[in-house]
């Protein structure tokens, strides 16, 4: 039983490592996503301030910053997905973690059940056994009696 439980508890270590995996991944993609945003907002803080620079070129710098405003959209959407995806995942592994636990639990304890009877029938077995060299001995005794007579 304590190799069961040892080697479920082992088992659960290497769950809780993927779901801290997972979470670290997780962390990282949203750290350079976050990043991208930030240089993507760099970008159309500078594309403003050329636009205000130079009239000229005004409309082709507001074309630019259109489209970087979509990106931008586009990048937020993939990092909230992402955010989601792992989330669910990190959820899922808890409860996988949790359910297995609750089964090794319980196989835990159906193991020392069935250990206590085998004692149990080990003890009582031992009890007769010592009842019946004890018969021995008697007829041996009386056997040697009636030699004797």
């Amino acid at each position: 039983a304590e190799e069961r439980l040892a080697e479920v508890a082992s088992r659960l270590d290497g769950f809780e490592d993927k779901a801290k995996q997972l979470q670290a991944s997780h962390e990282d993609l949203s750290e350079r996503l976050t990043s991208g945003l930030e240089a993507q907002a760099k970008a159309q803080t500078e594309v403003q301030q050329q636009l205000q620079e130079s009239p000229p070129q005004l409309q082709e710098a507001l074309t630019c910053a259109r489209g970087a405003e979509e990106k931008s959209k586009e990048l937020q959407s993939k990092v909230d997905d992402v955010k989601e995806l792992l989330s669910k995942q990190v959820t899922e592994l808890r409860q996988e973690l949790d359910k297995r636990l609750d089964e090794s639990r319980a196989d835990a304890v159906g193991h020392e059940k069935k250990v206590t009877e085998i004692l149990s029938s080990v003890e009582s077995g031992e009890g007769a056994t010592q009842r019946l060299h004890d018969e021995v001995r008697a007829q041996l005794q009386k056997l040697a009696g009636v030699a004797a007579a």
